[in-house]
């Protein structure tokens, strides 16, 4: 993710520093060859401070946002969102829901015709709740553990997420999920935490 490399070299009397900086390592590798006398040592150790000082200046560049998760449930369900930043205003957003409600009954909803589950991001700043976007199902599965499992993802702009439409402003928005049952046709939704963040 990180794409920033600073690289820089002085010498010195009798003294070659290499310095590398790297965002991708967030590490800062000094080395020397020759001798050197106090004072170049002095002059070195100034050097390294002050090379310490771009570092934390690259290092502090680019997106501050990271991978957001938020997740809520009980014994009988558990469901997340995730945003991931891509950079360039992109993010994925991925929503995961597991219905505990045993491997047989997962199967039989799973061989039945459609898609039982349906999912989208709303944004939490209206009365009622706006619906964001839609997020398409990518992954359906049974098990004994986790009942009735379903993945989503969609990559979208950050202007999807900013469901404030002035910049500067703190977005919050989360996830719904809804079940259908194709054996009744009765439906049940489910909703993740709020993510707060400025997209």
């Amino acid at each position: 993710m990180w794409q920033y490399v600073v690289l820089m070299t002085t010498r010195l009397p009798s003294v070659i520093c290499h310095y590398q900086i790297s965002r991708k390592e967030s590490t800062l590798t000094i080395s020397t060859h020759g001798s050197r006398s106090r004072l170049q040592g002095r002059l070195l150790k100034a050097l390294s401070i002050a090379v310490a000082s771009v570092l934390g200046i690259v290092l502090m560049a680019g997106p501050a946002s990271a991978a957001e998760r938020k997740c809520a449930g009980n014994a009988s369900y558990n469901v997340c969102l995730t945003i991931i930043p891509l950079g360039n205003r992109t993010f994925r957003v991925v929503l995961g829901i597991d219905y505990r409600i045993g491997l047989q009954a997962a199967q039989t909803i799973i061989n039945a015709p459609g898609d039982p589950y349906f999912a989208r991001i709303m944004g939490d700043d209206d009365v009622p709740d706006l619906t964001l976007f839609w997020v398409p199902l990518t992954g359906l599965g049974a098990s004994a553990e986790a009942g009735l499992s379903a993945d989503f993802e969609r990559v979208v702009p950050g202007s999807w997420l900013d469901e404030d439409d002035l910049l500067g402003n703190r977005d919050e928005v989360y996830g719904r999920i809804t079940f259908v049952d194709p054996r009744n046709n009765k439906s049940r939704t489910f909703e993740t935490p709020n993510i707060y963040d400025e997209f």
